[in-house]
């Protein structure tokens, strides 16, 4: 079993990786317009896991950490990677298509249809 950080889009997130590349988002952070916003996986209503208005990352990291959320799945003894990985390449990709081979099909045709409070016209 490995812990460790991989990077997302806005943030990082605590990742445990078990056997047959099995893997479970057990925390992470995210960085906002006001702050970094942190939380830590439950399997219950905790309020307490999760926090608001961290000043760095490395502080989001140690709150995340400190509870310990690989304990919820059974792992022990776990050494944590503070390293973060790079997100893998269909993470990463958010529009996997090229522009240029985009058909005209998607919000372009709706707005030819008519607008959308018009719905009852196309019936």
């Amino acid at each position: 079993m490995t812990v460790y950080w991989i990077d997302v889009k806005r943030g990082q997130n605590l990742v445990l990786s078990g056997e047959e590349g099995h893997e479970q988002v057990i925390g992470g952070f995210r960085d906002t317009n006001i702050g970094i916003d942190a939380y830590a996986q439950t399997f219950g209503y905790d309020p307490g896991r999760s926090q608001k208005g961290f000043a760095t990352t490395e502080d989001a990291k140690d709150f995340v950490e400190s509870f310990r959320p690989w304990d919820l799945h059974g792992v022990t003894g776990v050494t944590i990677e503070h390293e973060a990985r790079p997100a893998s390449a269909s993470e990463s990709i958010d529009d996997p298509e090229p522009l240029d081979q985009r058909t005209e099909s998607g919000p372009r045709e709706r707005q030819r249809q008519g607008r959308w409070w018009e719905f009852w016209r196309r019936g």
